[in-house]
């Protein structure tokens, strides 16, 4: 006799108000082995083949199997799916996503594309973050219970009260820090904390920040803040006379400063550009990821790129899967979303619908978020160099 015991460890109480996450850990499950008795991967398959799916989640270790069917039962049974099919995948497309919708779409055709294998993707559009209920409904009627859906905090609410049970979401454009999970949705977004945590590790002296008024922007402020970094002097960039008459101004403070871009990579050129015309020589140029393009060897000055440090999540891509993204249009990998969408598609695709032998991406899932390795690089000649610890 097997035994199925649910321990409930804690009830979360949320206030409104409050955005910090709760110190108590979420509920878990615990299957116990009464039976001492040794059972094996054919074993196994046969308490599978009788529907004896307390036995078989009270037998298996994941860990210690590396067979592909028992691994797709395991967790099938473990988030409800049905085992007499295999998952199918839909990528939720809202319009509002503008370019980034096709960019998307095309990274996740060269995927399947590169693999040539028995991979495919429903690609359900909608007008907006507001109509996922809508895409979702159409979705199910084409046989999918796992979404891929690039939402941002607002449509992340309407997700997660849509789902029904049976069904996860991956969600690649938030992080897991920017809410909680239920342990339906997956979080691949890249964690900027990590970033700024890495940058400010080179950046003991004084500082400064060029941002604007985007909500990006005020994050990266934000995390300098919370980081301690010792800041001497905050200035708006727009790509204007006004911005280009404050830098005159503040030369002195500049000068020898590590300088902390916080911009798209086209304010961030035209503020840098203009650096050496007020004869100041900035002691770093620190960028996260928005300064992982290759768009910088051609927009910034080579004098100014070798002071420059940028750090990036995201790792170099299969050649192969290269030239696929290249010859569809998805615009390369150096965009972290693109990344994050394959990614997440190839990690579902292992667990739920078992089609992909090789993987082309390193980073793992754990407690439902991606773990992304944070790396420096410095910019040498046309090439994002890491930097040796």
């Amino acid at each position: 006799m097997r035994v199925f015991l649910c321990i409930l460890l804690a009830f979360n109480t949320l206030i409104a108000r409050s955005e910090l996450p709760s110190p108590i850990p979420p509920a878990y499950e615990i299957w116990i082995d009464l039976d001492i008795n040794q059972c094996d991967e054919a074993c196994l398959k046969n308490l599978i083949k009788n529907r004896e799916f307390a036995s078989f989640m009270a037998k298996y270790n994941p860990k210690s199997s590396a067979d592909r069917e028992l691994l797709r039962s395991y967790n099938a049974i473990k988030w409800g799916l049905n085992l007499n099919k295999k998952a199918q995948i839909a990528v939720l497309l809202p319009k509002t996503l503008k370019s980034y919708a096709k960019a998307i779409k095309s990274s996740l055709q060269a995927y399947i594309v590169s693999h040539e294998a028995a991979l495919s993707a429903h690609f359900i559009q909608c007008q907006n973050e507001s109509e996922i209920k809508i895409a979702l409904k159409k979705a199910r009627e084409l046989g999918a219970n796992i979404f891929i859906a690039p939402v941002k905090e607002a449509g992340l609410g309407l997700l997660a009260t849509e789902l029904k049970e049976g069904e996860i979401a991956y969600v690649p454009t938030l992080a897991a820090m920017q809410a909680p999970s239920d342990g339906r949705i997956i979080f691949g977004g890249i964690d900027y904390k990590e970033q700024i945590f890495a940058l400010t590790q080179k950046a003991q002296s004084k500082s400064a920040i060029f941002s604007d008024n985007s909500a990006l922007a005020q994050k990266l402020d934000g995390l300098i803040n919370e980081a301690g970094v010792k800041v001497m002097n905050r200035i708006k960039i727009n790509s204007d006379e006004t911005s280009t008459k404050v830098l005159q101004d503040r030369a002195n403070a500049l000068n020898n400063a590590n300088i902390f871009l916080n911009l798209p990579l086209i304010k961030a050129a035209f503020a840098i550009n203009y650096l050496p015309k007020f004869e100041i020589k900035p002691k770093m140029l620190l960028s996260t990821q928005i300064g992982y393009n290759p768009q910088v060897f051609s927009l910034i000055s080579p004098l100014a790129r070798g002071e420059m440090i940028v750090a990036s999540s995201i790792d170099e891509m299969d050649k192969k899967l290269n030239l696929a993204a290249e010859l569809l249009g998805a615009g390369g990998w150096y965009n972290w979303v693109n990344y994050s969408c394959a990614l997440g598609f190839e990690r579902l695709s292992q667990k739920y619908v078992d089609v992909v032998d090789e993987a082309d991406f390193k980073e793992q899932i754990v407690s439902n978020k991606v773990l992304y390795n944070t790396r420096l690089y410095r910019l040498e000649n046309a090439s994002f160099v890491p930097i040796q610890e």
